[in-house]
């Protein structure tokens, strides 16, 4: 999967994205950023969990999602091993999209890419939205994106 793709910010105050923005599968070189982030970056939405187990734990469920779902990276088109995030999902047979997760890094959030990511996994406005995972990020833009917490997904599958 490669698209390219102009991204806009999503309000004046955001600076423009300085790099055009394409969507790629990961690959097999990619896996420990996205295993790495998303672990680092979830940990505080589990913290009466040890250290060992949960990241025993999710490095386990990551990689067991990375075989079931779609994985979709945002790079910059004229070097794709640049990422600048990731997201893990797919779409439902009821219409909606799963995200399992999404992650941008630091300098490049609030300009619009998370949105860009998910889009390349086939989401579009208005569409329902179910996330398995779920922190402070998703409680702000709940509404604004009709996203639903529902975690059964990670154990029971998403058919």
């Amino acid at each position: 999967m490669s698209e390219t793709a102009t991204v806009s910010p999503e309000s004046e105050r955001d600076p423009e994205i300085p790099f055009s923005l394409t969507f790629r599968a990961v690959k097999a070189e990619d896996f420990n950023f996205v295993l790495s982030s998303w672990m680092k970056s979830y940990r505080d939405t589990k913290r009466t969990m040890k250290n060992p187990v949960y990241f025993t734990g999710h490095q386990r469920l990551i990689a067991a999602l990375g075989e079931r779902r779609s994985m979709i990276i945002g790079c910059d088109a004229d070097a794709p091993e640049w990422i600048v995030g990731f997201a893990c999902g797919q779409m439902l047979d009821d219409g909606r999209i799963l995200v399992d997760y999404i992650y941008v890094k630091q300098p490049y959030r609030e300009r619009g890419i998370a949105k860009a990511i998910v889009a390349a996994l086939g989401w579009s406005a208005g569409m329902g939205v179910v996330a398995s995972h779920w922190n402070r990020v998703c409680n702000s833009v709940s509404q604004r994106y009709l996203i639903e917490h529902d975690e059964y997904y990670l154990m029971l599958g998403a058919d």
